[in-house]
């Protein structure tokens, strides 16, 4: 084979792993909805306030975390968030999403305090305003890190999806009428998170699977 074809061949290559690496992805952890119903909720979320708080606290159960890389399982783990504050509103596909202050997310297992399973830092966050069952609570400005958080990643995202969603009703008095106004929601939740494995780890594998390729 002509050697600057060869070139050409082994950097068109070289340039095809670079696209899969930045599209390569894999779920962090993840959970299904602790709750049995909306009266143990995760998230209340108050658009009068401007606020969301979220949590499921070490004394309730039924949370059980899965990191899918490892494959441990935590089971009737808890997790706290840094209480959160909507500071603007921005459209996303036609639906209104409440901007959110940056914050905290940690998990931990049963029965500890201390040394986080993983905790996700976050500059800023979407809250979806509708009141209904579609709502989600997520982040792409994120970092992963924790005892169960392997090497160094990048394009980390989570989201919670909601479910059991309640409104909170607020009565209005005015001189001619009363009227109750929903104010926010409260609602039970499911988890998930994603990321990709630092790029160089994946560049040398894939260059040493050209390299020998190349070779044979």
């Amino acid at each position: 084979m002509n050697r600057s074809f060869e070139k050409i061949t082994f950097s068109l290559m070289l340039l095809f792993t670079l696209a899969a690496v930045t599209q390569a992805g894999f779920t962090v952890a993840t959970f299904d909805d602790p709750a049995t119903g909306s009266s143990t909720p995760l998230f209340t979320v108050n658009w009068t306030a401007s606020t969301v708080v979220g949590g499921w606290s070490d004394e309730q159960e039924n949370l059980d975390l899965v990191f899918t890389q490892s494959g441990n399982v935590f089971e009737d783990a808890w997790f706290s968030m840094s209480p959160l504050n909507i500071v603007s509103e921005t459209i996303l596909g036609g639906d209104t999403y409440g901007v959110t202050t940056s914050g905290q997310i940690d998990f931990y297992a049963d029965g500890t305090a201390t040394n986080p399973l993983m905790t996700a830092s976050f500059t800023q966050a979407m809250v979806s305003r509708s009141g209904l069952q579609t709502e989600t609570f997520f982040s792409e400005d994120v970092t992963f890190t924790g005892s169960q958080i392997a090497g160094t990643l990048y394009n980390e995202q989570f989201s919670f999806s909601f479910a059991n969603v309640v409104k909170l009703m607020n009565l209005i008095k005015a001189d001619n009428f009363n009227a109750m106004v929903a104010e926010g929601y409260v609602a039970t939740a499911a988890f998930t998170s994603s990321a990709a494995p630092e790029p160089a780890t994946l560049v040398i594998l894939g260059l040493g699977g050209l390299i020998l390729r190349k070779r044979n």
